[in-house]
């Protein structure tokens, strides 16, 4: 008897909801000759320059912050990481602190994934690509979400300027025509409901922009890569000065977040609505290269991009103990299993296992991740010794890393291919361990799942009285919790059936 297979691909990385965030605007305006510098992509210049700033004004914690947003403007990551960093060591109590932990964890995560030296020597078209290939979900809006229905909200009885409203619902016209009608937008009043929520507050501490300007986030389906709804949250007033945002900012701000929305993630260039830094230059308008990066994402298939930004990267560096090539073909075997290519998405997922292991700095967390979605990809394939193998192997490391990431999921898997692969000693043991932690974990519904396939075991060896008896536990639980799944329905017609 087949086990009843999971009915949604799940992934180590089930996410449906993702987090973008936008640098919080600069606490007071810059140099003009420093902004000059940078406008003309004098990078050098504009760093020397400010650091004769800074350091005449080193007691002055908005001045610290000040020149880290500068470094981290023109994509000196590393030096502004340690500013930062020394910041938050020299004034503990200042207001700001939060804030730059959050760009730190930011800064940390980019470097790690996407080191400086590569960065640099990409280009900036190049580098655009690449980090939406590496950062974002790879979501998409799909067409039959056309037009993205789009609401402009106030949060709660916070006071919003009209203006701020009103530029709002100009902004996504903006990033129509720049697609070229590839997504298109339908402004919608009231409280009807809409795909995409604007909504404004001038509560500071309010969770989703506490550290941030402005943040979105994006239900994705993960197994198909189609977006089904996005909220951006906008904070009216400077988390930096804490007065209220310049029209220019205001619209710049929503612009970058509905880029977000749309799936894109960040440029180095500060001349783009997407740009990162916490100098902005941009008026609040797309370049020429916002326009290509939106009109190529929605144009090509996912699975030509990533190999696109992969080829870009292998010119630049052969880098192998950072986490970037290992990322990149990460992502592009994940935008092959939604196209259902799943033997190219092997390839992917054995590529980047092969630079992990090449590396002399590589995570077991990122083995896990690869050696768990190949064997994902072996197991949809029907092809159950592949994808044992694997499995194991991601289990075998999760368990040296106590059972993180997600141990009980690896195993459930492994589990399965046991059972296709008439390993049933092995199954059954690691089948009652599962279950035993799920009902420790309080996790019922997966347990009743676990004790279900335990019952399919049971009946594969034709062992009728311990099959019906799994049967039937499991059935009590989806009664009590009221779940008609594949699953729950199949064992409910086993127990009506199965003679012992």
């Amino acid at each position: 008897m087949q086990v009843a297979k999971v009915i949604c691909r799940i992934t180590l990385a089930t996410i449906c909801v993702s987090l973008f965030a936008t640098a919080s605007v600069s606490a007071r305006a810059y140099d003009p000759a420093i902004e000059e510098l940078v406008r003309k992509h004098e990078f050098d210049a504009a760093a020397a320059k400010g650091k004769q700033l800074f350091e005449s004004q080193e007691n002055d914690p908005l001045n610290w912050l000040d020149y880290a947003m500068l470094l981290e403007s023109i994509g000196r990551r590393e030096e502004a990481r340690n500013i930062y960093l020394e910041f938050i060591q020299r004034f503990p109590g200042d207001q700001h602190v939060a804030y730059a932990r959050g760009i730190v964890a930011k800064l940390e995560k980019d470097l790690d994934w996407f080191p400086q030296e590569a960065d640099q020597k990409l280009s900036a078209d190049d580098s655009y690509l690449v980090q939406t290939i590496i950062f974002s979900t790879l979501g998409k809006w799909p067409k039959s979400k056309m037009p993205i229905k789009v609401a402009v909200r106030v949060d709660g009885a916070s006071q919003v300027p009209q203006k701020f409203l009103a530029l709002s619902r100009e902004c996504p016209a903006v990033w129509q025509r720049a697609s070229n009608n590839a997504v298109t937008f339908k402004i919608v009043e009231g409280n009807t409901p809409a795909d995409l929520d604007i909504v404004w507050t001038s509560n500071s501490n309010r969770r989703e922009v506490c550290d941030r300007q402005a943040g979105t986030h994006v239900d994705l389906q993960m197994q198909t890569g189609a977006i089904n709804h996005a909220t951006i949250y906008v904070l009216t007033k400077s988390h930096m000065s804490g007065g209220l945002l310049l029209d220019t900012s205001a619209r710049r701000i929503v612009l970058h977040e509905i880029g977000h929305a749309l799936g894109l993630w960040h440029s180095k260039d500060p001349d783009d609505i997407m740009y990162y830094g916490g100098m902005h230059i941009n008026l609040g308008v797309l370049t020429a290269r916002d326009v290509a990066l939106i009109n190529k994402y929605y144009s090509r298939d996912i699975t030509d991009l990533s190999q696109l930004a992969i080829d870009a990267c292998k010119k630049v560096t052969s880098d192998h103990d950072s986490r970037l090539f290992p990322q990149l073909y990460l992502q592009q075997g994940l935008a092959c299993n939604r196209k259902h290519n799943y033997k190219q998405s092997i390839e992917c997922y054995k590529n980047a296992i092969n630079v992990l292991l090449q590396s002399n700095k590589h995570r077991n967390e990122d083995l896990i991740f690869n050696y768990f979605d190949l064997g994902d990809a072996y197991m949809t394939m029907n092809q159950y010794k592949e994808a044992e193998v694997n499995f194991r192997k991601a289990a075998e490391l999760s368990r040296a890393e106590n059972g993180q990431p997600n141990l009980t999921r690896i195993e459930e898997f492994l589990f399965y291919c046991q059972i296709e692969n008439k390993q049933y000693q092995d199954a059954e043991k690691l089948g009652q361990a599962l279950i035993l932690r799920l009902a420790k974990a309080g996790q019922l519904s997966d347990m009743a799942d676990q004790i279900y396939v335990l019952g399919t075991l049971y009946h594969a060896q034709e062992k009728y009285p311990q099959a019906l008896a799994s049967y039937k536990q499991a059935r009590a639980v989806f009664d009590k919790l009221h779940i008609n799944s594949v699953n729950a329905n199949e064992c409910r017609k086993q127990c009506a059936t199965l003679k012992p």
